[in-house]
């Protein structure tokens, strides 16, 4: 049961750090499609 919750908390944390890549993205003027493919983040919206 231990990994089950582990597995939860790592999906947890690669969601936290992608939003802050994007929000940094954002701030810099940065390619917004780039970082969407490099880190396979999926949108529910088209950009």
């Amino acid at each position: 049961m231990k990994k089950h919750q582990e597995k939860r908390m790592n999906a947890l944390e690669k969601m936290l750090e992608d939003k802050k890549a994007l929000l940094k993205c954002i701030r810099e003027n940065g390619d917004i499609k780039k970082v969407l493919d490099e880190r396979k983040i999926r949108l529910s919206a088209p950009i």
